[in-house]
Parts: C-alpha cells; structure tokens; sequence
C-alpha cells in the first residue's frame, strides 16, 4: 500500500500495478512437490488520493486476495492475451514487490547461522523492492533493485528518502489524506520555494521601466521576447508594436 501510494502520488496516476511474486502451489499436490512453481502477480491497485492511508491499506488487501485467486494464471499468458508487445510493452508493471520472510536463525550444533541475500546483479523489473526479515531479532531489510541503463543511483536513492519521509508520516496519522502525505524533506522545500526563486536583482532607482525596456531592445533587438503557441516576437518587433500603442493611446487624449 505505501509503494503504490508513493507513486500514485509522484506520477500522478489513479491506479498503480505492482508485480508480486507467489508460491503457486495452491493444491496439496503442489505443496508436497520438489521444485519451483512460483510465478508473479500482477496487483492493479486503485489509489484515491482523498482517502486516508488506512483505506488504501484495506483497497490493497481486497485486491490481493482477488488477484490470488487467479494466481496459476500464467503471467506470459496475461501479457498475450493483453497484446503488450504491439504497444511495445513486455509486462504489465515496471515495479515489483517482495516480502521475504522466513527463520534464519538456525544451529548446526553450538555454530549459528545467518541468512544471506544473494543478487546476481540482473534484474528483470526497472525497479524492485525487496522486504527481507531473516533474523527474528534482527531488522527488516529492504533492498532496492533498479535498472541501471533506466535509473541511476542517486535517483533511487532521492526516492528512498522521499519514500521514508512518507512513512514517518503515515505512522503519525495513518487516517490523512493520502494527497497531504509529504514526499519532499524541509531542504527540498526551501530549495523549491525559495532558493529557486531568488531572483533578486539591483534595479536602478532612476529609471523607468520603459526605459529599462527600450536598453534591452538596443543591446538584443534579435532576440525572442514574447512567445505564445507557434506566435514569436522579437524585442525589435515588441518594441515597434508598443510605439504602435502608444502614439494611438496619445491621439485618443490619454495623458502620461
């Protein structure tokens, strides 16, 4: 629920699909045969900005258990049927989710043993999400996994910290609105609304504005000054279209 209220947010979309992977193993066949029958999910989840967090939480929860249903699905088989590859598309989502949680606190003997998450340094999705809980003393992992060719590391590591932003928020008051959440921290905020709009120049005392005007049409009488849709005008021409206005502003007996 936080991921898809996350990029809900940031990307501005009403619907967020994550992959989520399964056991796939819903029959008691299936659970008493060696190998591997996981597959991925891919949830649709639906974000109302206005609710509370609390009631996207409860959103996720009913579109899990729909979705699991539908789990033997097989997802090559959702993505035919959805004829992505005619859009240009491989898979539904650019997103996954994983909830790893088993005992890892095991002994041989008196020696202890730790779990440890492997990575062969590929990953399939643009941006994956790794919640790993090994140790039952221990903290909860969470691994983020990207794309390089698609995003770099100081861009995942600016929504990290955006991401847990939002979730100190969410554990003050999981009842706001989700459009309230914060994603941005207090220096981004100043940098935005007002480091960014410094724009405090000296501004002679002595002068007017129509003269100020007239300077810059002398020193770039080319360049572009206005621009609406495909219409360009240069400051020779803004110029020439105010003398315009003014000598018929003078002729209607307006006073200066």
């Amino acid at each position: 629920a936080a991921i898809a209220t996350y990029f809900a947010r940031t990307c501005q979309a009403e619907q967020v699909v994550v992959g989520v992977p399964v056991h796939n193993r819903s029959g008691a066949a299936q659970k008493r045969t060696i190998g591997v029958f996981s597959s991925v999910n891919p949830i649709g989840i639906e974000v109302d900005l206005d609710a509370g967090f609390t009631q996207v939480m409860q959103t996720v929860s009913e579109q899990l258990r729909r979705c699991y249903r539908h789990q033997r699905f097989p997802l090559a088989d959702i993505n035919r049927q959805m004829k992505l590859a005619q859009s240009g598309r491989n898979q539904l989502f650019d997103l996954s989710f994983s909830l790893e949680g088993f005992e890892g606190d095991e002994y041989f003997g008196d020696c202890a043993t730790t779990a440890v998450a492997m990575d062969n340094g590929h990953e399939a999705n643009t941006l994956a999400w790794y919640f790993r809980d090994y140790q039952q003393d221990g903290p909860v992992l969470v691994d983020f996994r990207f794309v390089r060719e698609v995003l770099s590391l100081a861009q995942v590591e600016t929504m990290q910290a955006h991401w847990l932003l939002m979730l100190e928020a969410i554990l003050r008051d999981p009842a706001q609105p989700v459009w309230r959440l914060p994603l941005i921290t207090e220096r981004e905020r100043q940098q935005v609304l007002f480091d960014f709009n410094a724009d405090v120049r000296p501004y002679p005392q002595d002068v007017g504005v129509h003269q100020l005007f007239e300077a810059q049409v002398a020193r770039t009488p080319d360049a572009l000054a206005l621009q609406f849709d495909a219409q360009r005008m240069t400051y020779a021409e803004l110029n020439a279209r105010a003398n315009q206005w003014a000598h018929h502003l003078l002729a209607q007996g307006v006073q200066i």
